[in-house]
């Protein structure tokens, strides 16, 4: 509803222009109407632009234009301020709009800096397991599978291109990967030690208890030969240690027991001197019982 004071100019306007057609009349008490919609139109406009919601104050005030823009608007008193008014609240729009963006595109990045830094502790949990004295074939792979996670969780960000803030920290990350990487090499040669040479060694070392208390003449001497067998994989092993820095500075964990891959390969020639020896024994008992 408009005010008395616009109403006693608008009935000025109809008694300073006379009885006229009605159709003026008619054209007044819609310029009156479409004032109204107008003002509520704006008065909408204006509670969302202060609620920063831009698109709900754009739509109000696409409204509030259409409706001053027909023509019997152009009849009301105070047509020309609330065209200041819509004008003024049209200019507010794009500065709410950016304020909004702003803070939906703070928010999407939080969001996504706390997933990520869920994965980068995963990633780090993973990583410090590499140094570990009992360091495992699992361990490797756990690793292993928390850079992947972290890899696919950098790639194809939207977000990096629209924040600044947010890019340098994706970097960070992926400086974070590349050191990771690049600091694997001794957990690698010391998994790949116990996952061959060391896991060779392991079985012969058993195998030879085997045959010791195996009553059975074939058995034993089967059991003799895989160990033999095993014994001499690990026992060449001292070749890849001379060649590989990082496993002669290194421990693992075989049998229970913390040892240096050149004192597990040093005990594996060892027990493959005696090994033999006892193989051959074996195999000419065999050989004289046929």
């Amino acid at each position: 509803m408009i005010g008395p004071m616009r109403r006693a100019a608008l009935l000025l306007a109809l008694g300073v222009l006379g009885c006229g057609p009605k159709t003026l009349q008619q054209r007044l008490a819609s310029s009156e109407r479409l004032a109204t919609d107008a003002e509520a139109a704006l008065a909408a406009a204006e509670v969302a632009l202060d609620a920063v919601d831009p698109d709900q104050a754009e739509a109000a005030l696409r409204d509030a234009r259409k409706l001053l823009e027909r023509p019997d608007a152009s009849l009301y008193p105070e047509h020309d301020l609330l065209l200041d008014r819509l004008k003024a609240d049209e200019a507010r729009a794009p500065p709410v709009r950016a304020v909004k963006e702003k803070k939906d595109l703070e928010a999407k990045v939080e969001l996504r800096r706390k997933a990520l830094a869920a994965i980068v502790a995963r990633y780090q949990q993973a990583f410090d397991r590499l140094i570990a004295k009992d360091l495992q074939k699992e361990d490797l792979e756990a690793f292993d599978a928390a850079a992947k996670e972290l890899e696919r969780a950098l790639e194809h960000d939207e977000l990096v291109a629209k924040s600044e803030a947010w890019a340098a920290e994706v970097q960070e990350r992926k400086e974070l990967l590349e050191r990771g990487a690049a600091r694997t090499g001794t957990a690698r040669a010391r998994v790949a030690f116990l996952t061959g040479p060391g896991m060779a060694g392991s079985d012969g070392k058993w195998l030879l208890e085997q045959a010791r208390i195996d009553l059975d003449a074939a058995t034993r001497l089967k059991h003799q030969r895989e160990a033999v067998a095993k014994l001499t994989e690990c026992a060449n092993a001292k070749a890849l240690i001379d060649r590989t820095q990082a496993l002669t500075v290194s421990t693992v964990q075989l049998q229970g027991r913390f040892v240096t891959p050149t004192a597990w390969v040093k005990s594996c020639a060892q027990d493959l001197a005696g090994a033999t020896k006892t193989l051959r024994k074996l195999e000419k008992a065999a050989g004289n019982g046929r």
